[in-house]
């Protein structure tokens, strides 16, 4: 009868090396490049810039159309009364957040 160890020491030599190269491969070789890589000099000494952006100009309610009349105001107050209600609620709303607490 033949013994199998010759056959198995070789195999166990085979995976042995088998995962030193994937070792090598997946963490040597990602470090190395890494350390390695050649950049360009100003790009690294220069501090970041961030892109230029162009302004830019929201218009507003004001700017674009004068404060209406009062008797416009009151034309389009009574035209509609669930807007009416909704303005006068948040008024109201407002007033109350604007007022001090008063101490007790």
């Amino acid at each position: 009868m033949t013994t199998y160890e010759p056959i198995l020491t070789s195999v166990k030599f085979a995976f042995a090396l088998l995962a030193v190269l994937a070792i090598l491969w997946a963490v040597v070789r990602p470090i190395w490049k890494m350390l390695t890589r050649k950049e360009d000099v100003e790009d690294l000494l220069r501090p970041y810039e961030p892109p230029l952006r162009e302004e830019i100009q929201v218009p507003t309610l004001a700017d674009e159309q004068e404060k209406p009349s009062r008797e416009a105001m009151m034309a389009r107050l009574k035209a509609d009364p669930h807007q009416t209600a909704m303005m006068l609620r948040n008024l109201m709303r407002d007033k109350g957040r604007s007022r001090p607490e008063k101490e007790k």
